[in-house]
């Protein structure tokens, strides 16, 4: 038999990890994906892509796609969006300005910048995430593990419903390493 590669592993369990998310996304009843591949959730944006279940918008920045889950929110449609940890913090003025309108959608957030994660860059989203999630009045999730994955995204699209507010699930590094 024969062994594969660190890199293949991670390949492996990063696709695998995008299985999941996209099967909670089905089972939450979200059609509509708005994304911007991050390389931790890229394989699910890829399987999306392929899935004649959904509806996907790619962006260019992330507060595109927080606009483009209200507006299908608005057309009658369950959306998500996918997105790293940056993008979020890159769109807080959309999402603060939005939550007025009482518009719910679930985001689905690479947790970047934990401990285990070993780039320099990724530590300032590390601290910032939580504390910016907890000003916008966002209620959030961390999942560390595929199991947690499978339940947390449809629960988190019925908080959003039942808030009225959008909802987020952090993937944490353990999910996706």
């Amino acid at each position: 038999m024969q062994e594969m590669s660190g890199d293949t592993k991670k390949l492996d369990k990063k696709r695998l990890a995008g299985e999941t998310i996209v099967q909670g996304m089905k089972e939450a009843g979200i059609n509509v994906v708005a994304g911007l591949p991050d390389t931790w959730l890229s394989p699910c944006l890829e399987i999306v892509n392929d899935d004649r279940d959904f509806i996907y918008v790619p962006v260019v920045h992330e507060s595109q796609g927080i606009s483009v889950c209200a507006g299908a929110w608005l057309g009658g449609k369950k959306p998500a969006m996918v997105m790293e940890s940056s993008g979020l913090l890159a769109s807080a003025e959309v999402l603060m300005r939005l939550s007025s309108y009482q518009i719910p959608f679930v985001m689905i957030i690479s947790h970047r910048g934990t401990i285990g994660e070993a780039f320099t860059w990724a530590y300032c989203m590390g601290w910032s995430l939580e504390p910016v999630l907890q000003a916008l009045r966002i209620s959030y999730a961390i999942t560390r593990s595929l199991q947690e994955v499978s339940k947390l995204i449809p629960w988190a699209q019925a908080s959003a419903q039942g808030f009225r507010q959008p909802v987020a699930v952090l993937i944490g590094w353990e999910v996706i390493q």
